[in-house]
């Protein structure tokens, strides 16, 4: 489960997000305006917080290794169908 976002831009959109992803306020993008809304505050950490750039190393690996497991698997393939 995400904890609620509050998302503020000097030039964008605005708004307060809950855990669910629903916008639950948002302020107009044409206007200076104050957003004000309840955000429910949480504990913990976040996914990224507890495990940082390793999850993302992982994946870079596992695709890497994926994409030279194929890659040798084809040339496999073409060496064995070529006459000796």
């Amino acid at each position: 489960m995400y904890p609620s976002q509050i998302h503020a831009t000097a030039g964008g959109a605005s708004a307060i997000i809950d855990y669910t992803g629903h916008i639950v306020e948002a302020a107009p993008q044409t206007f200076e305006t104050t957003l004000v809304g309840l955000v429910q505050a949480r504990t913990g950490l976040t996914p990224f917080a507890q495990f940082g750039d390793w999850f993302g190393i992982l994946c870079s690996f596992a695709f890497f290794g994926c994409f030279v497991s194929l890659f040798y698997q084809k040339m496999r393939q073409s060496n064995a169908a070529q006459p000796a």
